[in-house]
């Protein structure tokens, strides 16, 4: 068995979360084994990590906590090669925004994908239970409209981000016309756009 490492938990960019939320999805099994482990053999070790593997043991195994991480580890699987691509491919505009496209569309079709999701949850944890089921009354319809939610609210964030930059085809352009607004030209050989 190969052994990785899970990326720390600080306040960091956006894209290490994510790469915590996916490898916890990947390895949800593995780490329910290792806390389980700790809390066996309790005597062995001190009061702090037994208590916290507990509590982890509690978090992976609950519904709620294991259909979030189905959700969004889908989305940021995808969000990650988007970020990759719009911050190496910068120069390359017509790329970039396809790119954006092909992610709302996959984030579209992901958002039809909740009866698998939400079944693949139920075969691995049971279904939601305590008192969030009972408040809610029909959880299914309940766990549906927070999973469409999240994606709409992620499709909003991401349309919102761009929407003044569609209108731009590259970031020279893009300069060129701000200075032909203002009333500028570039005279000097080093400042000169090509």
């Amino acid at each position: 068995m190969k052994l990785r490492r899970l990326p720390r938990v600080t306040p960091t960019r956006w894209i290490f979360s994510s790469c915590l939320d996916c490898t916890v999805y990947e390895w949800r099994e593995e780490l329910l084994e290792l806390f389980e482990f700790i809390v066996d053999n309790h005597n062995d070790l001190d009061d702090d990590a037994v208590h916290s593997a507990d509590g982890y043991m509690a978090l992976l195994a609950g519904f709620h906590f294991c259909f979030l991480l189905a959700t969004f580890s889908s989305v940021l699987a995808y969000s990650a090669v988007l970020f990759g691509i719009l911050q190496n491919k910068e120069h390359d505009m017509q790329f970039c925004w396809s790119s954006i496209d092909d992610f709302c569309s996959t984030t579209e079709r992901e958002k039809a994908k909740f009866d698998s999701v939400y079944e693949d949850t139920v075969r691995e944890v049971s279904g939601p239970s305590g008192r969030r089921a009972r408040r809610v009354g029909d959880v299914h319809a309940a766990y549906q409209q927070l999973h469409s939610e999240i994606l709409d609210n992620i499709l909003t964030q991401l349309r919102n981000r761009f929407k003044d930059h569609e209108k731009k085809t590259s970031p020279t352009l893009s300069f060129r016309a701000s200075l032909k607004t203002m009333g500028c030209t570039l005279t000097s050989p080093d400042l000169r756009l090509n």
